[in-house]
């Protein structure tokens, strides 16, 4: 997988959370029901990413590949997709050059 891919992957994950948070604070008028569908939202768009984007990028290195840093990595980056992603993006392309 190429960095371009994957961060076309980002943008539509972030188009379809987006999208998906609009048109669920149009139809209901509730705000528990927008707030837990942005929620689910955000947790789906962040497993996709860790399995589609994230694990087809890097690898751990075999000193580092404990349950503890794997855990914690994942699910950090699950919750915070939005945020590591990019970041994620500018490291393997400065290490590419």
């Amino acid at each position: 997988m190429t960095i371009l891919k994957g961060i076309s992957y980002y943008l539509l994950c972030i188009c379809i959370f987006l999208i998906s948070f609009i048109l669920s604070s149009l139809i209901t008028k509730n705000i528990f029901v927008a707030m837990s569908v942005l929620v689910i939202g955000n947790l789906i768009c962040g497993v996709f990413l860790l399995k589609k984007v994230k694990n087809k990028l890097t690898k751990y290195h075999p000193i580092y590949n404990t349950l503890d840093n794997v855990a914690s990595d994942k699910l950090s980056f699950i919750i915070f997709w939005l945020i590591k992603c990019p970041f994620l993006f500018i490291k393997l392309a400065i290490a590419m050059i």
